[in-house]
């Protein structure tokens, strides 16, 4: 299980690779909702986004692989 951080950072990662501009993350026990505005076509793109722990724990571990250099 991630900490908050951990989370947080994972969840960042992955609104970096959606162009999210603006976002509202809302916290349960269970999972993380986000909602955000992207910078992406078409104009406007209102993305709703919902992760669990287990989804957050896999974007961890991709994103432990990319700053380590073995996932390219």
């Amino acid at each position: 299980m991630l900490t908050y951080g951990q989370a947080l950072r994972a969840i960042g990662q992955d609104l970096e690779g959606h162009g999210a501009l603006v976002y509202d993350i809302t916290v349960n026990e269970s999972e993380y909702r986000i909602q955000c505005d992207c910078d992406l076509p078409p104009p406007d793109n209102l993305l709703s986004l919902c992760y669990t722990s287990r989804i957050l724990e896999q974007i961890d571990f991709m994103g432990k692989l990319k700053r380590t250099g073995v996932f390219l």
